[in-house]
C-alpha cells in the first residue's frame, strides 16, 4: 500500500446553534498509549491580540471546530482545534481533528475562524468564518492512524480575505534550526466558561 495515497471524503455544512467544545475527539494519543502533553517547563505565552487581528503575523492561524459521522444527536460538542492556512482555502491541521480516535469516525462538519477569541468572539465584524468543503489524509493515517503521518488537509467552501497564508517548506533532512508552534492550547484558559476549550492563542 503506497504510503503518497491520500483518502479524500466531502462534508457538509454545518449545523447552526450554541457550540460546546470537547477535547475528547482532539486531543492526540501517542504511539506509547498516553495522552501527548506540553513541555517541562511550560514556556507558552498568550499572544498579544494584534498579531492575529486583520493584518497581523499570526491571522492564519485558525481556530477548528469539527463534529463527527458517529457522534449522537444528543452531544451538542464540537472537537476543537488549530489549523494553518496555507492557501486562501486551504488548511492543514492534524490528522486526528478529522478523524476521531474516540471512535467517532471522520469529520463531517467543519467550521474554521480567523482572529478567533473564544466563543463569544464568533459573529464579530474582526473573526472571519468559513466551513470546509473537502477532506484529505494521507492513506497510512487513514488505515492505521501512523504518527508520523497524522496530518489532514481542508479544502474551504470559500477563501478567507486578507489573511496572508503561511509558505510551506520542506523539512531538512539534516542540521538544525529553532522551531516554533503557535495555536489554541486546550489546557490553557477557559475564559471563564468551560464549554469553551483553548479560546486563546499561544506561542
Amino acid at each position: 500500500m503506497s504510503r503518497n495515497k491520500a483518502v479524500m471524503w466531502d462534508i457538509g455544512t454545518t449545523s447552526k446553534g450554541v457550540i460546546k467544545e470537547s477535547i475528547s475527539g482532539s486531543t492526540p494519543i501517542s504511539s506509547a498509549g498516553v495522552p501527548e502533553t506540553a513541555f517541562n517547563p511550560d514556556l507558552r505565552r498568550r499572544v498579544d491580540e494584534r498579531h492575529y487581528a486583520p493584518g497581523g503575523k499570526y491571522r492564519g492561524v485558525l481556530k477548528i471546530h469539527a463534529r463527527y459521522e458517529l457522534q449522537d444527536g444528543n452531544d451538542k460538542t464540537w472537537a476543537a482545534g488549530t489549523g494553518w492556512l496555507l492557501e486562501d482555502d486551504l488548511v492543514v491541521t492534524a490528522g486526528h481533528m478529522v478523524l476521531d480516535l474516540s471512535g467517532r469516525g471522520r469529520a463531517v462538519c467543519l467550521k474554521t475562524y480567523a482572529g478567533y477569541r473564544g466563543l463569544r468572539s464568533i459573529g464579530e465584524q474582526i473573526v472571519q468564518t468559513r466551513q470546509g468543503k473537502r477532506i484529505a489524509v494521507p492513506e497510512a493515517y487513514f488505515d492505521n492512524k501512523s504518527d508520523t503521518h497524522d496530518v489532514a488537509f481542508v479544502k474551504l467552501k470559500e477563501p478567507f480575505h486578507n489573511v496572508q497564508p503561511f509558505r510551506y517548506c520542506e523539512t531538512p533532512k539534516n542540521g538544525s534550526c529553532s522551531l516554533g508552534v503557535v495555536g489554541y492550547p486546550a489546557d490553557k484558559d477557559t475564559n471563564g466558561d468551560n464549554n469553551d476549550l483553548g479560546p486563546f492563542m499561544y506561542e
